[in-house]
């Protein structure tokens, strides 16, 4: 056995993380096409239907993130490093942590109407 062959041994074959960040992000997709629907309606009805829908899916990302932390604590060795693993998966929940926080204070304020700047962001 050769030393490439030894690191070889070390070399993560584990590939259950990458999966969980495109499962992650799809979810941060489809909370960023509700919430772009949230700006453009003014429907009151619509609108609370929305944000509702955005919580659901904000849910569903704690779930991947959740799930993405399981694996790192039951993981001996990772694709990369441990730390990384851990702030990406908490960045990309944050995304639609902010979104839920956004869909909320739409709520909350009743806006009757979306502003130019909305469409900026």
């Amino acid at each position: 056995m050769g030393l490439s062959d030894f690191f070889m041994l070390l070399t993560p074959k584990d590939k259950k993380f990458i999966p969980l960040y495109v499962q992650q992000i799809e979810v941060v997709e489809r909370a960023a096409g509700v919430f772009e629907k949230l700006l453009r309606t003014s429907d009151l009805e619509v609108r609370l239907k929305l944000v509702g829908d955005i919580k659901e899916l904000e849910r569903e990302g704690d779930r991947f993130t959740l799930k993405i932390f399981e694996e790192l604590n039951l993981a001996f060795i990772t694709p990369f490093d441990r730390d990384d693993i851990y702030l990406l998966a908490n960045e990309i929940d944050s995304v639609i942590d902010y979104m839920n926080q956004a869909a909320k204070q739409i709520k909350l304020y009743n806006f009757e109407e979306t502003y130019p700047e909305f469409d900026e962001m």
